[in-house]
């Protein structure tokens, strides 16, 4: 029995990550079930893409949390980090107020408190996941009207 050839076109990817990141995502991915890594880079993308348009489509004001942690570096690489980190929030200061602490090994932990228009706060959001080096751990949504 031969396998019927499929219609959707395909484009192929080359990047990069850190070896200890792909160790740990192909761990997942087989505990997952996926047969090959590009099947689950495929369900990834789609449900980033989902949630792109998902965000998009929004509208309101929402309260909320943003959490990410600077990387423990040389101090210029951190001093650098954190510039652009301020840079960010002060593009946002609409809806952003941010509060940092040093957690384990030097590494530094930003809360952002975000209240306001959902658009804003994706906005916010995205920028902060776009800074190398910077992780967003965690994110909390709540519209303004359900908080009591």
């Amino acid at each position: 029995m031969s396998r019927r050839k499929s219609t959707v076109e395909l484009s192929r990817l080359t990047f990069s990550l850190p070896t200890r990141l792909h160790q740990l995502f192909d761990s997942i991915r087989k505990e997952q079930g996926y047969a090959t890594i590009s099947e689950a880079i495929r369900d990834l993308i789609r449900l980033y893409v989902e949630r792109s348009l998902t965000r998009e489509n929004k509208e309101g004001r929402e309260l909320g949390v943003v959490a990410y942690v600077l990387p423990a570096s040389k101090d210029e690489r951190k001093q650098m980090l954190i510039s652009d980190i301020i840079k960010c929030e002060a593009e946002f200061r609409d809806v952003v107020q941010s509060v940092s602490a040093v957690a384990h090994a030097g590494k530094i932990m930003r809360v952002a408190v975000v209240c306001g228009d959902v658009r804003r706060i994706s906005e916010f959001r995205d920028a902060v996941e776009a800074l190398k080096d910077v992780n967003v751990i965690g994110a909390s949504g709540w519209r303004i009207e359900e908080v009591r």
